[in-house]
């Protein structure tokens, strides 16, 4: 049984650390595509990690920045949205007045 449950284990693990090596690199794309690859304010050991197959410290500070966006456009969006009459009121004013123009 011992034996068994050794070989469980043994699967589980690399499952995980398969599921582990594939987040790091989906980090690393997500932070390359947002220009925050090798960025010059990264300190030496989080670019160490970066290549050493850890996850990125940069992430920490994406993820923050995004939460931090998020509550932005979620309270711009409220605001809109509570008053959506009167922004396509001015909008289409403007679009008149740049139709107008031309």
């Amino acid at each position: 049984r011992l034996r068994r449950m050794r070989r469980v284990v043994e699967k589980l693990r690399d499952l995980l650390r398969d599921d582990f090596d594939k987040t790091v690199e989906q980090s690393k794309a997500t932070l390359r595509f947002c220009g925050m690859a090798n960025t010059a304010s990264a300190a030496p050991k989080a670019r160490a990690a970066i290549v050493g197959g850890e996850l990125p410290v940069d992430l920490e500070t994406l993820l923050q920045q995004l939460v931090e966006f998020l509550k932005v456009f979620k309270q711009h969006w409220e605001e809109v949205s509570s008053d959506l009459s009167l922004y396509e009121q001015f909008f289409a004013a403007a679009d008149r007045h740049a139709d107008s123009c031309q």
